[in-house]
C-alpha cells in the first residue's frame, strides 16, 4: 500500500486533483466519496478547492461551516470538535464545505489544515479531499509580515496523499493541459507522481481516440489510464437539482465506469474497511475473554 508523507490520522487520504480548465475534479471526488461510503466505509468528503470551492453548492448543502472554521478550531486546540465542521451526505458521507469565498484562503494556515486533514482522518477510513489545478509554489506574500502561500491546500494535501487521483479532461485541450499540470508535479513534488491514478473523463466512446490519448498520456507523462469515465448527460441535472448521479441515474455507465477504478485503488475502502472490522473482531474477542475469565471466577468463589 503506498503512503504519503501524511499525519498520525489512520485513515487513508485521498487527493482528486486535476489540470486548469474543468476537467470533473469536483463530480469525481463527490462521486467517489459515495461510492466507498455504498462500499461500508466510513467517509469524510472535504473541499479543499482554494480557488473555486462547489461542493456544498453540488450536493445542495449549507456552504457554512466550513472549512475556515474548521482550521480556526485547529489553531485554537480544538475547543470543538471537528464533527461540528462535517454536515451529512449521501450514503453516511459526512461532509465540509468549501471556502465560501475565494478571498478568504489567508484564513486557513498551512499547521492548521494539516492539523483539519489529520483529525480527519482520525475519525474516518478514507477522506476524499478536492483540490485546485494550482500547484505553483509563489514566494511568500506577506500581510503584517505574516507569511502566506497561496495554494498551500493543494500542496500540503497532494504532499500527505495516500492516493491522488488524476483527472483529465478526455480531449485535446484538456489532455494539454493535463500534460502541464502533470509536469508542474513533476517537478515540484515527485513524490505525488507515485501515487498516482489516472482518470480521463468525458472520453470518446470511439476506441481509436481512447487508444490516442491513452498513447499521448504514456508518451508525455508515462501513464497509464485507470478508467475512461463516458460523456454522461446526467449531470445537467446533478447541477440544478443539487443530487449526484446515484440518484438521478443509479444505473448510469459513467457511475459504472467509476466502480472499476475505486475498486482497484491501493490503498483505500476495501483494505481500510477490512482492516477496522479485523480490529473491531479482535476487540471482541478480548472483550468475551474478559467475560469468560470474570464467569470462571466467579464460578471458583462459590465453589
Amino acid at each position: 500500500t503506498a503512503t504519503g508523507s501524511g499525519g498520525s490520522g489512520s485513515g487513508a487520504l485521498l487527493a482528486v486533483w486535476g489540470g486548469a480548465g474543468s476537467p470533473g475534479r469536483t463530480s469525481v471526488a463527490a462521486h467517489l466519496a459515495i461510492e466507498l461510503g455504498a462500499q461500508g466505509a466510513r467517509v469524510a468528503l472535504i473541499d479543499g478547492d482554494c480557488w473555486a470551492a462547489s461542493i456544498a453548492q453540488l450536493l445542495g448543502i449549507a456552504e457554512s461551516p466550513s472549512v475556515t472554521k474548521a482550521a480556526r478550531l485547529a489553531s485554537e486546540g480544538w475547543p470543538e470538535a471537528l464533527d461540528s465542521c462535517l454536515q451529512h451526505g449521501p450514503c453516511g458521507v459526512r461532509v465540509m464545505a468549501g471556502l465560501p469565498r475565494a478571498d478568504l484562503w489567508p484564513e486557513v494556515r498551512e499547521r492548521a489544515w494539516r492539523a483539519v486533514l489529520d483529525e480527519a482522518r482520525s475519525g474516518s477510513d478514507v477522506v476524499v479531499v478536492d483540490l485546485a489545478a494550482s500547484v505553483e509554489e509563489d514566494e511568500e506574500l506577506s500581510f503584517d509580515r505574516v507569511p502566506y502561500r497561496r495554494n498551500l491546500m493543494t500542496r500540503v494535501a497532494l504532499e500527505e496523499a495516500d492516493q491522488v487521483v488524476f483527472v483529465v479532461d478526455a480531449n485535446p485541450i484538456g489532455l494539454r493541459r493535463a500534460i502541464f499540470a502533470h509536469r508542474s508535479l513533476v517537478e515540484g513534488m515527485p513524490r505525488s507522481i507515485e501515487r498516482m491514478v489516472t482518470l480521463l473523463n468525458r472520453a470518446p466512446s470511439d476506441a481509436k481516440r481512447q487508444e490516442q490519448l491513452a498513447g499521448e498520456l504514456a508518451r508525455w507523462c508515462e501513464l497509464e489510464p485507470a478508467g475512461f469515465l463516458p460523456a454522461e448527460t446526467a449531470f445537467g441535472r446533478v447541477c440544478w437539482e443539487g443530487r449526484l448521479l446515484h440518484e438521478i441515474a443509479p444505473k448510469s455507465k459513467w457511475l459504472r465506469d467509476l466502480r472499476g477504478p475505486v475498486d482497484e485503488l491501493p490503498s483505500l475502502a476495501v483494505h481500510v474497511v477490512h482492516d477496522r472490522i479485523d480490529h473491531e473482531i479482535a476487540g471482541l474477542d478480548r472483550a468475551d475473554a474478559h467475560v469468560a475469565a470474570a464467569g470462571q471466577e466467579g464460578l471458583g468463589a462459590r465453589d
